[in-house]
C-alpha cells in the first residue's frame, strides 16, 4: 500500500475484513478500499448514501444526542416489554418447565405466544446490547485500558515498514488500524491497534517501544458491539 500511495497516513481493517487506506497526495486527501494481495485501490471508501442515512436514522433519528437518548429509551422499553412478556408466558403455560408446551385457547392468542417464544431471545439480545452501547456512547461505563503512555523515541526515521518485526508478526486478521507518523516529525511514531491491544512502533528502529493489552472490559464491549451489529461474525 505504501508503495502505491507514498502519502499513506492510515490503514484500517474493518471487522468484515475490508481494508481501507487513507492518504494525502499533493495536499489532497484520498481513500480507497484496498485489495490486500496487490495493495491497489479497488473501490471507493465512501459508504453508499443510503447506508449512511439508515445508520444515522437508527442511531440518533437525525437528532444528535436527543435522538440517541430517544433510541436508548426505545431499547429500554423493548427490554421491559420482553421481560414482562416472558413472565406472562410463564404464567399462562403453568411454569418454566412448560414454557414450550402446546397452547390452548383462541388462535390469535396462541399465535401471539408462539411468535413471542421464538423471537424473545433476539429481542432481549438486541435491547440489552443497544443499552450497553448507548451507555458507552454517553461515557456511563468504566473506561477501558486506552493507549499506553507515549514513550521516548529514537529521533530517527526511515525504517522500512515491511521489515518491522512486530508488523511482520501481526496477522492481517488481527489488524485493526495502523497509523503512520506525521511526515517529517522524528518525535512521532507508528500507532498499531490490533484485536489484542495497541502500542507504538519507533519509526527509526522499527521496534515496538510501548504496548498495552485490551482490558477485560474492552473485550466485553467489543463482544457486545459484535452481537448487536453482526460485524465480525458470520
Amino acid at each position: 500500500i505504501q508503495a502505491r500511495y507514498p502519502g499513506v497516513e492510515q490503514i484500517r481493517r474493518a471487522p468484515s475484513g475490508q481494508i481501507t487506506a487513507y492518504w494525502f497526495e499533493d495536499g489532497t486527501p484520498g481513500a480507497a478500499t484496498i485489495d490486500p494481495a496487490t495493495g491497489a485501490g479497488v473501490a471507493s471508501a465512501d459508504a453508499p448514501a443510503a447506508h449512511g442515512w439508515l445508520k444515522t436514522l437508527h442511531r440518533s433519528l437525525f437528532l444528535d444526542d436527543a435522538g440517541r437518548i430517544a433510541a436508548a429509551a426505545g431499547a429500554a422499553s423493548l427490554l421491559l416489554l420482553s421481560i414482562s412478556g416472558i413472565a406472562l408466558v410463564v404464567r399462562r403455560t403453568g411454569g418454566w418447565r412448560k414454557v414450550f408446551s402446546p397452547l390452548k385457547g383462541p388462535v390469535s392468542g396462541r399465535l401471539h405466544v408462539e411468535i413471542a417464544r421464538i423471537t424473545v431471545t433476539g429481542l432481549l439480545l438486541s435491547s440489552i446490547t443497544a443499552l450497553w452501547m448507548s451507555a458507552s456512547t454517553f461515557s456511563l461505563l468504566p473506561e477501558g485500558a486506552g493507549p499506553p503512555v507515549f514513550p521516548a523515541v529514537s529521533g530517527e526515521t526511515g525504517a522500512a515498514v515491511g521489515n518491522m518485526p512486530v508488523l511482520r508478526e501481526t496477522p492481517v486478521s488481527a489488524l485493526r488500524e495502523l497509523t503512520f507518523p506525521y511526515p517529517g516529525d522524528p518525535t512521532d511514531a507508528f500507532t498499531l491497534k490490533t484485536d489484542a491491544g495497541q502500542g507504538y512502533i519507533d519509526q527509526g528502529s522499527g521496534a515496538l517501544i510501548a504496548w498495552r493489552d485490551l482490558s477485560g472490559f474492552d473485550r466485553i464491549t467489543e463482544t457486545v458491539y459484535m452481537l448487536h451489529t453482526g460485524e465480525g461474525a458470520s
